[in-house]
């Protein structure tokens, strides 16, 4: 199946991109989604680099690894699962500037195999998770901009290309 999540972010794209540039802030992102928790990533979120997270599903840990597959600043970077339940499970975010803000988009191509309930389980369990997820997302990274912190983290985590 595949998802798009937009949302129009109040930061410039090179601020919002260069947030994403750290991986460790995907913690500060996902600090108040309970079931989520970085375990580990290579620092940055260049070609070959790769981040482990853990989503809990009722009492069950699901430890997945991304390995990023693109790296275009500030306009997208994607990555796609190496490790976990999913057959696939693309992930494109891309950053468009609409004057002082941003247009983020997060699309995804994510399919269960049969023995995990394939279609029928992505529409039922998968989806809706999904859509619950990228709204809170969303409305994290809006908060942040607002208070001013996306552009400080970003200082912070740009390399300075």
């Amino acid at each position: 199946m595949t998802f798009k999540f937009a949302a129009v972010i109040d930061a410039p794209a090179e601020a919002l991109f260069a947030f994403h540039r750290s991986p460790a802030n995907l913690s500060l992102l996902m600090s108040g989604w309970k079931p989520f928790r970085l375990l580990s990533h290579s620092g940055s979120i260049e070609v070959g680099q790769r981040v482990w997270v853990e989503e809990n599903v009722g009492i069950l840990p699901i430890v997945m690894c991304f390995q990023q597959t693109l790296c275009d600043p500030p306009i997208r970077f994607a990555e796609t699962l190496v490790h976990g339940p999913f057959l696939r499970f693309d992930h494109e975010h891309r950053f468009e500037p609409n004057g002082g803000s941003t247009c983020m988009t997060d699309v995804l191509d994510v399919e269960l195999p049969w023995w995990l309930g394939g279609r029928q389980a992505m529409r039922r369990l998968v989806a809706p998770r999904l859509r619950t997820l990228f709204r809170y997302r969303q409305e994290t990274l809006q908060r942040l901009a607002q208070q001013g912190r996306i552009a400080e983290l970003a200082v912070q985590a740009d390399p300075g290309d």
